[in-house]
């Protein structure tokens, strides 16, 4: 892998307007994935934005991942790829506890890209299937390439 590497980032925010105990329970979640395991780039952080418009504000989690698609993907050692998934989907399962807990829904970002959300405490299709199914596909296909 090269230095000048690029990095992504997983954001997932909550879709409308947070209420003071999901804001409270995404800063909680942030500092608990932190101690949780030893991140490739770092735990994820909780993001509370605002852009001064009204009803603009933005609050989640952001999680930074080695860029993975075409072709800076193949460039990645397998094992990297490979924490990069666990962390994106510990960060989903956190993610969606939440949800769950405080019947809030979430909107999940990859780079610039909407990936799918997260409501009633379960990840969509376009995330399951998409992303994390996608990631697991390319992981496995290039782990089969080096057999």
């Amino acid at each position: 892998m090269r230095e000048e590497h690029p990095i992504d980032n997983l954001v997932v925010v909550v879709e409308g307007k947070a209420s003071d105990a999901v804001t409270t329970a995404l800063r909680s979640s942030a500092d608990g994935l932190a101690g949780r395991r030893s991140w490739v780039l770092g735990p994820p952080e909780f993001c509370d934005e605002s852009s001064g418009g009204i009803g603009s504000r933005i609050v989640g989690l952001a999680l930074s991942v080695h860029a993975t698609l075409p072709p800076w993907g193949e460039e990645l050692d397998g094992q990297v790829r490979r924490a990069h998934l666990e962390e994106v989907q510990e960060v989903l399962g956190e993610v969606c506890r939440i949800s769950e807990r405080h019947n809030v829904s979430f909107d999940v970002y990859y780079g610039p890209e909407l990936v799918g959300s997260v409501e009633d405490g379960r990840t969509d299709d376009s995330l399951l299937v998409g992303l994390v199914g996608g990631w697991k596909d390319a992981i496995d296909g290039s782990e089969g390439h080096r057999s």
